[in-house]
């Protein structure tokens, strides 16, 4: 098993088991993660949900092993995949916390921002990365960028820089920094304070705060500009130089 999953209602946990890899995102550890989201959903019992990673590493993004022989077709749906993913957490009638412990990129920096509440470890590493192997996020960038403002955007992901905690915090993409051996105490902390109040209210300020931030531009671009990317002999030498080392 890819995740690990247990309920202690009325919280569930979530934890992304590659550890090996960083929990990257191949297609087993999205099924299983995907469908632990299914039940979830389904049972009453649960109102938060923290996800986390294993080991070192929330989760390091899309398995580029997994793209290494993908062709733009594929790769396409590889990233769609992963995109169905982060908009589900995000869109799930439950509160959910993203409890990251180290690095966070790419779309795994995507699967924490979709969480509602992020606590980050002190050590924790989040970015887009996604330029220096000849490609653009292919999801998520307009909504960041509305997030931290157009300047910001355009050199965190011209640059590929990995930003830590504290910087994430200052940008207003975390909630809290804590120690590194605190973040899932300080994330249990957060869902308790939850589930004191109203789950009706705690579902209707999610869906209303979320419908807020709809004003979207077309980003169906960003997956298109992905797809050119990928398709480039560029980020081909780029992946194969990643997996040979």
């Amino acid at each position: 098993m890819l995740i690990k999953f247990s309920i202690k209602s009325p919280i569930g946990y979530i934890t992304l088991n590659r550890p090996e890899s960083l929990n990257a995102l191949n297609r087993q550890l999205k099924a299983e993660l995907n469908n632990a989201l299914d039940e979830i959903v389904l049972n009453d019992n649960i109102r938060v949900v923290i996800i986390t990673g294993e080991g070192r590493a929330f989760c390091a993004g899309s398995d580029i092993k997994e793209l290494y022989q993908a062709e733009p077709p594929e790769a396409e749906e590889l990233m769609r995949e992963t995109k169905n993913l982060c908009c589900k957490v995000e869109q799930i009638p439950k509160i959910t916390i993203a409890a990251i412990n180290g690095y966070a990129l790419g779309g795994g920096f995507g699967l924490a921002l979709a969480s509602d509440l992020k606590v980050a470890s002190e050590t924790a590493m989040l970015g887009f990365p996604e330029i220096r192997l000849g490609w653009n996020a292919p999801f998520g960038m307009a909504k960041f960028a509305r997030a931290v403002g157009i300047a910001k955007a355009k050199e965190l992901f011209l640059t590929g820089r990995l930003i830590d905690a504290h910087e994430a915090q200052q940008l207003g993409l975390v909630n809290q920094v804590v120690s590194s051996d605190g973040v899932m105490e300080a994330a249990g902390k957060l869902a308790v304070q939850i589930v004191e109040n109203s789950p009706t209210a705690s579902q209707m300020i999610k869906k209303i705060l979320n419908s807020a931030d709809k004003s979207l531009p077309d980003e169906e671009n960003e997956m298109r500009a992905f797809i050119n990317c990928f398709a480039t002999g560029e980020a081909r030498q780029s992946i194969k130089e990643f997996v040979e080392k």
